[in-house]
């Protein structure tokens, strides 16, 4: 049963545009038939039509990893028989009983409407030997004693080498990071110390020896129009280890009692589970809010991520005082819920994160919101929590969410020296990254869900590395591996559906990476290979046993017998030959797992939703201490579009954003700095920053727009990646990237100044002008991108210029005092060399 509010008019005219449905197959249905009606239905009238006559809809789903079925269905009670004898019956081949398990309709099922009931069990199964077996839900009607069989299905049990393994499960730290200490009431992780408070939530935040609160993290709550004092017993710690740190504070008030359990792992985030307990039945409450006060002076940027990206909001703070965001504005899954927040500048900051909303309240008012940004007199910014909103409190609520200042570490050492997607830019560098940017390239049998080259076999890898090494693909190896792909049975290799043309070109497409590193040190590269988070596994081996798991109501995400699967084989390529892993479709995603606990079942019996906060960081840790257990340097590259909820990202290396708005406009009229500030340089969770250049239009126009695009990333030092439709004009880009490069931008006595620092020694006097820059002995490098139209801009220097030249030209350029006068067109980018006393 679904809905879609429709305000206005409804006429012919006015719904042209409407869809039933989606536009791609995810979750989509058939329509059966079509019926108008001149009257709003009740939802017992739309529940008795949806289930029919004397039967059951819904369906039985296999978790292998939980050796559980699943059943959910619904009926129309009226339409059964009188005293049916109702069973889930597990059978083998030979349709031998197996397991059978009675169900009565009182007992059983409950009632959701008038005209429906629904059940929802779990049924254990016996250990069941490899081979496919039947299930279904049996009536027999206590009538005439007919028998029929309904959701019947076959389920596949097979046993995979990869289930329940360790790998990436000790409890090694990951460099850069340093085991916890205490110190009092003080945690202290990397870069940034915790100051606990009575009531268990920070008091004072210090993010590289600056606090980043304005005032100490409390919860307030309102009841009758009253605020209620706490009373806090002494927070206690009860454990002290290098990776882990736990506390717990017991709080109450005259109407609740709540219990803060905080747990720090050693990257510095804080989990916060609050157990609220009414002191008697149906306590009502007006607002319970957890308030984390930022100081103005670092409240400047902010990034909002709900379920999906491309529409997650980010950049400055909205102006004005109150509420000046709110979690309704945000177009995702949850209409009033927002599992990510974070708020700071450049670096230093903080944000809030949460894997769903269970055991939260949300007000039915459309004008409260969930989560809310609010702006004080005296420019403190506030993230509110409102978890309790008009509420009725009749058990225990259990809410858990998790904080982390900003930087989360230290930037990778030597990054401004690295070079992405050498092969194809070949921009200058001392580390060479490549990427197989398709699963293809690597050998493997489809697409992006791929996890190892066909017929598991890794001697592909082993000549890709070699390729590497000795700048020369071995031809006859390639001819034999495609002749094998030509003759295996098509659900072995299903790529070959498109052709042996493209299998043979993607496959030399990635020899052709590995050879394109050749003309440098191995030990200076980093071959990395594609892997995807989020996307259909239905070309998978695995599919046949693990769909239900790992696609029960979505795509694949990485659920925990996920993560199993996809690190041993992300293991397996490295031991033959890979450096790191890149991370495709890392955004946030609902999953309704309820049976492995990545969805829950609401008090109304609704499933809701995980949104994938601990999947992610569970996965992406468990694959940083992966590279660590087998002593190699972690890589870990994270595509993130639009979607940079940093708990999730805390052990990757690099990350890569703009998969969106490919076009031939202007970069400046697709991007604002504040939001490549906010969410590609990198700096807030210490990424090495990459964006994708999404220039596609005629050769003619290329060049230009890669200076704009260049205008736009260089004074972020993000570097641009991935050639989408061979877009970026590589003379212009190698160029302007060479003169950065010979300046010293890798040298250790280099030094690099944002144009965001406030003590910044080049200031634009007037225009839209960017202007970072690199200092080196008594010379200096600007890197300025225009935001604004043709101009003349002073820029001024702290010291005394004596020479400034266009770096790109050679042409002199006039100083007045301590001012560069830059001449510069809309939206270009310039280099200035300028030569002090």
């Amino acid at each position: 049963m679904g809905e879609i509010e429709f305000n206005g008019t409804m006429t012919a005219e006015n719904l042209n545009g409407l869809r039933l449905g989606t536009s791609s197959l995810e979750n989509n249905f058939e329509a059966l038939s079509l019926q108008i009606y001149d009257r709003p239905l009740t939802r017992n009238e739309i529940a008795m039509m949806g289930l029919g006559k004397g039967g059951f809809d819904g369906r039985i789903t296999y978790f292998p990893s939980i050796n559980q079925l699943i059943l959910e269905a619904e009926t129309n009670p009226y339409e059964l028989p009188r005293q049916p004898e109702i069973s889930l019956l597990v059978t083998d081949r030979n349709q031998n009983i197996l397991k059978k398990t009675d169900y009565h309709l009182e007992r059983d099922f409950q009632r959701i409407s008038q005209g429906a009931i629904r059940i929802r069990q779990r049924v254990e199964l016996p250990e069941l030997k490899e081979g496919e077996y039947n299930c279904c839900l049996r009536m027999k009607s206590g009538e005439d004693g007919s028998v029929g069989n309904f959701l019947s299905r076959t389920f596949s049990v097979r046993k995979y080498p990869w289930e329940n393994n360790r790998i990436g499960l000790s409890r090694k730290i990951v460099p850069p990071f340093i085991p916890l200490t205490v110190d009092g009431h003080d945690v202290k992780a990397l870069l940034k110390t915790y100051t606990l408070a009575g009531n268990g939530f920070p008091e004072a935040i210090a993010g590289n020896g600056e606090n980043i609160l304005a005032a100490p993290i409390s919860v307030s709550m309102t009841a009758g129009s009253r605020s209620y004092a706490w009373r806090h017993a002494p927070l206690r710690f009860t454990a002290k280890e290098p990776d882990r740190v736990a506390y717990q504070v017991s709080s109450a008030n005259d109407l609740i009692n709540m219990q803060v359990d905080g747990e720090f792992d050693y990257d510095g985030m804080l989990k916060l589970t609050l157990g609220i307990t009414p002191v008697r039945n149906n306590v009502e409450i007006e607002r319970l809010s957890l308030d984390i006060p930022v100081r103005k002076e670092i409240a400047d940027l902010f990034h909002a991520a709900g379920s999906g990206n491309r529409s997650n909001p980010a950049g400055k703070i909205p102006p004005g005082q109150g509420r000046v965001w709110g979690a309704r504005s945000l177009p995702h899954y949850s209409p009033n819920f927002v599992p990510y927040i974070w708020v700071g500048g450049a670096e230093k900051g903080i944000c809030y994160a949460a894997d769903w909303d269970k055991d939260w309240v949300h007000s039915k008012k459309k004008s409260e919101h969930a989560a809310e940004l609010i702006r004080q007199p005296d420019g403190t910014l506030l993230i509110r929590l409102n978890l309790l909103n008009d509420a009725v409190l009749k058990r225990r609520h259990e809410i858990t969410l998790a904080l982390l200042a900003t930087p989360v570490k230290p930037m990778p050492e030597g990054w401004r020296a690295w070079s992405d997607n050498y092969s194809n830019f070949k921009i200058p560098g001392k580390r060479f990254l490549q990427c197989l940017y398709a699963p293809q390239y690597f050998g493997a049998f489809f697409y992006c869900q791929s996890r190892y080259p066909s017929f598991h076999d890794y001697e592909v890898i082993h000549k890709m590395d070699e390729a590497r090494r000795t700048g020369k693909a071995d031809e006859k190896f390639l001819a034999t591996h495609l002749q094998r792909i030509a003759r295996a049975p098509l659900r072995e290799v299903p790529y070959r559906r498109e052709g042996m043309d493209k299998v043979k070109i993607a496959l030399q497409c990635g020899f052709n990476q590995m050879t394109g590193l050749a003309g440098q040190k191995p030990e200076d590269t980093v071959a990395y290979f594609y892997t995807c988070c989020y996307e259909s596994n239905d070309l998978l081996h695995e599919y046949k046993t693990h769909q239900d798991e790992w696609e029960y109501r979505r795509k694949a995400h990485p659920v925990k017998s996920w993560r199993d699967f996809a690190v041993y084989y992300d293991a397996k390529m490295l031991d033959a030959g890979m450096d790191g892993i890149y991370l495709d479709n890392t955004a946030m995603a609902v999953k309704f797992n309820w049976p492995t606990g990545d969805g829950y079942i609401d008090e109304e019996g609704n499933i809701q939703p995980s949104f994938g906060l601990w999947r992610m960081r569970n996965y992406i840790k468990r694959l940083a201490t992966m590279f660590v257990e087998k002593g190699k340097e972690p890589f870990i590259y994270v595509h993130d579009t639009n979607s940079l909820y940093l708990p999730a990202f805390s052990f990757a290396q690099a990350t890569m954003d703009l998969e969106w708005k490919y076009n031939d406009s202007e970069y400046q009229d697709r991007y604002s700095c504040d939001y490549l500030l906010a969410m590609c340089a990198g700096r807030q969770g210490g990424f090495f920053p990459a964006c994708i250049d999404g220039i596609v239009a005629p050769p003619e126009k290329r060049p230009w727009l890669t200076r704009t695009m260049l205008a736009c990333f260089l004074p972020h030092e993000i570097q641009p990646t991935t050639w989408i439709s061979a877009g970026t004009d590589l003379p212009t880009y190698r160029k302007i990237a060479g003169i950065i490069w010979d300046f010293g931008k890798g040298e250790p006595d280099t030094r690099f100044v944002g144009y965001w620092e406030k003590d910044n020694p080049v200031q634009p006097q007037s225009g839209s002008l960017i202007a970072s820059s690199y200092h080196r002995k008594e010379k200096i490098l600007i890197v300025a991108g225009n935001y604004g139209g043709d101009d003349t801009i002073p820029i001024k220097i702290a010291g005394t210029a004596v020479k400034a030249v266009n770096a790109e030209t050679g042409a002199p350029l006039s100083l007045k005092g301590n001012q560069v006068i830059l001449p510069i067109k809309k939206h270009d980018i310039a280099l200035i060399e300028i030569t002090l006393q």
